[in-house]
């Protein structure tokens, strides 16, 4: 279970769910909108303690570290993704109910095709993103 703080807010200051907000970033992310996925999961990352902390961080630097990525910066991509890969991997194979073996099985051939194309992988951004599908089995701790 992802230990999210009680609330937070949206641009009008009425409060928005925390599981709704990590499912907005999930949705950003999933549409490879990896700059507002991480504004999002920032969010939730200022408030939270603990494991949940370092599991949005986690989240945080990958989706950094494809956007680097796909912006041509590989060294700062490279920083990020293995900094990403370290925090994340207490928390395989899933998290939250989110499938995050899947989510980082996918990324390094993602950073690799980017990084060896100096930024747009071969075929270009569309297809082949990571995907971080939700879990459908008792394994989403």
């Amino acid at each position: 279970m992802v230990f999210l703080p009680p609330f937070a807010f949206d641009s009008g200051d009425r409060p928005v769910e925390p599981r709704d907000l990590f499912r907005r970033g999930v949705e950003l992310f999933q549409a490879g909108e990896y700059f507002e996925a991480h504004e999002v999961w920032e969010e939730l990352w200022r408030e939270a303690s603990g494991e949940a902390r370092a599991f949005y961080k986690g989240l945080i630097q990958l989706a950094v570290a494809l956007l680097h990525a796909e912006r041509g910066n590989r060294s700062g991509s490279e920083r990020l993704y293995h900094s990403a890969r370290r925090l994340l991997e207490p928390y395989r194979p899933a998290y939250g109910g989110y499938d995050l073996e899947t989510l980082l099985r996918e990324s390094e051939p993602w950073l690799q095709s980017c990084w060896a194309a100096g930024g747009q992988p071969a075929g270009g951004i569309g297809g082949g993103r990571p995907r971080f599908p939700p879990v459908t089995d008792a394994e989403g701790r």
